[in-house]
């Protein structure tokens, strides 16, 4: 009996030992994946990619943005009820702003998002602004289109300095 429970320890054992060694080659393996890239490339969970719909950054010049909410159907067309068409970034010091000029469908009482991310030429986030557009049901007969002037304010940082692109979207609420 004792033989038995001595060999089926001596198998655990060996086979620790072999899972222990299986998982030390499969790091090193990795170790080495990672060490041959660039010496200042992050690790590979820090690394970025260009967002999707981004834009070349251009400091205070009007810039064709033409981002819309999703649509919805009335009779047989389809309308947006916010709808960015361009946007001014400025840059004072530090200290990044942006207006984006804005038109609004009123009718419907719905809130919506709008978010902005600015990054750098490979792709790190650098940061963000959001604002928050109230639309509300008017009724004249027709929906009134109200053109609004949203301000982003994205804080301050030096990064700001060595921002590239930008992305804007508007939410999609229940």
């Amino acid at each position: 009996m004792r033989r038995i429970d001595f060999l089926s320890f001596r198998l655990s054992l060996i086979s620790l030992v072999v899972f222990a060694a299986i998982a030390l080659s499969i790091r090193a393996e990795a170790q080495k994946v990672e060490d041959k890239g660039d010496g200042d490339a992050p690790p590979p969970a820090a690394r970025s990619v260009a967002a999707v719909n981004s834009l070349p950054l251009v400091l205070d010049q009007k810039m064709e943005i033409r981002v819309a909410s999703a649509p919805f159907k009335a009779g047989d067309r389809e309308y947006h009820r916010l709808s960015i068409g361009t946007g001014t970034f400025h840059l004072n010091g530090s200290h990044l702003t942006a207006t984006l000029k804005a038109g609004v469908l009123e009718d419907a009482n719905v809130e919506y998002f709008i978010y902005a991310a600015v990054f750098d030429a490979k792709g790190h986030l650098l940061g963000t602004a959001s604002h928050k557009e109230k639309v509300q049901y008017i009724s004249l007969g027709r929906s009134p289109m109200m053109l609004s002037d949203i301000a982003l304010d994205f804080g301050t940082s030096r990064d700001f300095k060595s921002a590239a692109t930008v992305a804007v979207t508007i939410s999609n609420p229940d």
